[in-house]
């Protein structure tokens, strides 16, 4: 998957929209459980109730990229 590629979808009751990667890399893991249970992702998102885990493939420029923006943000 590469760096903003819509990866999955969040919806709620009014409104369906993109799950957009942060980065770019491998999907290793998928949540599953998600599929029956949707609202878990609420819950404890860090822990046991993530959407997909990935193995990143241009961690070091990705960031150097998000550094930029944050710096171009915060003034």
């Amino acid at each position: 998957m590469s760096h903003v590629e819509t990866c999955g979808k969040i919806q709620s009751a009014k409104w369906v929209g993109k799950f957009v990667s942060s980065g770019s890399g491998e999907i290793i893991k998928v949540n599953e459980e998600l599929e029956d249970e949707p609202k878990l992702i609420n819950t404890n998102p860090y822990d046991k109730d993530w959407g997909v885990i990935i193995k990143p493939t241009n961690l070091d420029e990705e960031l150097k990229k998000f550094d930029i923006v944050t710096r171009l943000l915060s003034g």
